[in-house]
């Protein structure tokens, strides 16, 4: 991912977390996506890539990942 790709999506998601969550400010983030050509569609196979803020550890990352498969799972309970 480019530089300036990748400091518009944190703007973006600064922006976005603004938004929705006055007085917030963004934190450590992932986004995942999954990823296929149209010629391995049919084969049914994809791939998956990730993005996550600079600097960010794998520590912090795999924590997000893990809290947002609890939330998907229904597992999840606020502290």
């Amino acid at each position: 991912m480019s530089a300036e790709t990748k400091a518009n999506l944190d703007a973006a998601i600064a922006a976005h977390i603004a938004d929705e969550c006055e007085g917030d400010l963004t934190g450590a983030w992932v986004v995942v996506t999954e990823t296929t050509s149209l010629a391995e569609m049919d084969a049914d196979k994809s791939a998956w890539f990730t993005a996550t803020r600079d600097m960010q550890s794998n520590f912090t990352t795999d924590g997000l990942l893990y809290a947002a498969l609890k939330v998907q799972r229904g597992t999840h309970e606020d502290d």
